[in-house]
């Protein structure tokens, strides 16, 4: 059995559930990051774009991709854990970097051919709720992921996400 790269969860969370799963998976990290929230508030609302364009649904090696781009932008923001605050330049360059590495290339279509990627710059939570109809899609495997090659580079779609993200 051969094992997929990216894969749909059909579970809905709301960012708000998404970070509280990340907290509870993630409890060494998450005091940093919620005293980094309280120093740099505005970072709270583009970790909430970020949940909201990625989506609790995709996952990566059955990682949500998510919860990958925040433990990596606590960690990257932390200078890798040599220091106990989170740096927000250096949080939202891993949290795009991460997000633009997986993203690459990647597109989502439905049975329809209507396609999703980052570059479109669409939320994916709201494409895949737009697209399956709350979702009873899921269970009748209607999205299909393709990796394909792309013109658009990292640094060109990590751009297109700090402008998403509202991270200057």
């Amino acid at each position: 059995m051969q094992h997929q790269k990216f894969t749909l969860d059909p579970t809905c969370l709301s960012h708000k559930k998404m970070q509280q799963q990340w907290f509870e998976n993630h409890p060494q990290l998450a005091e940093m990051y919620q005293e980094f929230i309280q120093t740099w508030p505005s970072m709270a609302v583009t970790t909430a774009f970020l949940a909201d364009f990625l989506s609790n649904n995709l996952k990566i090696y059955d990682y949500s991709l998510f919860e990958l781009c925040l433990t990596n932008g606590v960690i990257g923001g932390s200078s890798w854990l040599k220091h106990d605050y989170i740096n927000p330049i250096e949080f939202g360059e891993a949290i795009t970097a991460t997000a633009a590495s997986a993203l690459q290339g990647l597109f989502i279509k439905d049975s329809l051919d209507f396609e999703w990627s980052a570059y479109h710059n669409v939320n994916l939570s709201y494409w895949l709720q737009e697209r399956s109809k709350g979702f009873e899609n899921y269970s009748h495997h209607r999205f299909c992921l393709n990796h394909e090659n792309s013109s658009v580079t990292v640094v060109m779609l990590k751009k297109i996400l700090k402008a998403k993200l509202l991270i200057v």
